[in-house]
């Protein structure tokens, strides 16, 4: 089984330092005053810092030539592991999930994420959690926007190693309406996990297979991969996302999973 992981809002949770920096970044490339960046949770690293630019008064053109200073500016900036540290925190459950299944035969995990590959690597080393995961299979937002596009590239990379039985059965993990739209987009199962902006109804109303409100519910952890790791995962149609919760759910419940 490959489980690809989400990081930020599912793995570490940088609160508001990430879109402080994205301004910063931002303005002082257009030596103008900082503005509010407040992405919608999910979009790659590269579309937020465009998008920054834009709001920063950037023409697209400008944008797109700053765009490759802008993220060697944001890798700068994660460089320093100990702010890192203090601006920023693991999020619950989330270490002892990826130590338990680092030690689960026949499991490999790594990451898909918006993150460039070098920002990804410095926020997991800082929080030390990137012994735990196999990062060259990992998928980056530096191999595409499309998030969705990620989940092949991820199993492309892993088949090349070990043949593409290792990558059969895949499993997303993530906290965000985006990561479900990715898994359905490309029939992946999903596992999300209501740690950052998005609550568990909107998670289960996108298509999410099993919703957890933490991951320091291991018991619902590992029952959500056994179920999801066997079936197929349901495709996007017409309609299909903006399915209401079926009556008779307990919004408390720490997990729950879609039919």
């Amino acid at each position: 089984m490959l489980i690809l992981w989400d990081i930020d809002q599912t793995l570490i949770d940088l609160a508001v330092a990430d879109r402080r920096m994205w301004s910063e970044i931002c303005a002082s490339l257009l030596d103008v005053a900082p503005q509010p960046i407040d992405p919608e949770p999910g979009c790659t690293i590269r579309s937020i810092l465009h998008q920054g630019l834009l709001r920063h008064g950037a023409s697209d053109a400008q944008a797109a030539c700053l765009l490759p200073e802008a993220l060697a500016a944001e890798v700068s900036w994660l460089s320093d592991r100990d702010r890192l540290r203090r601006k920023g925190r693991l999020i619950d459950g989330a270490e002892q999930a990826l130590r338990e299944m680092a030690h689960t035969p026949g499991v490999i995990q790594t990451v898909l994420t918006g993150n460039q590959r070098d920002s990804a690597r410095l926020k997991l080393d800082a929080f030390g959690l990137s012994d735990y995961l196999s990062l060259e299979f990992g998928a980056y937002g530096s191999d595409s926007d499309h998030r969705a596009a990620l989940v092949g590239i991820a199993r492309e990379r892993v088949s090349e190693r070990y043949g593409s039985g290792e990558a059969e059965v895949a499993v997303l993990v993530g906290d965000s309406v985006r990561d479900v739209m990715a898994a359905r987009e490309s029939a992946t199962p999903i596992i999300a996990v209501s740690s950052g902006k998005t609550s568990p109804s909107e998670l289960r109303t996108a298509g999410a297979d099993a919703v957890l409100r933490t991951l320091n519910d291991h018991d619902g952890f590992r029952a959500a991969l056994s179920l999801v790791g066997r079936r197929p995962a349901r495709s996007t149609r017409s309609g299909d996302l903006a399915r209401p919760d079926r009556p008779g759910r307990d919004e408390e419940s720490p997990a729950s999973f879609n039919a």
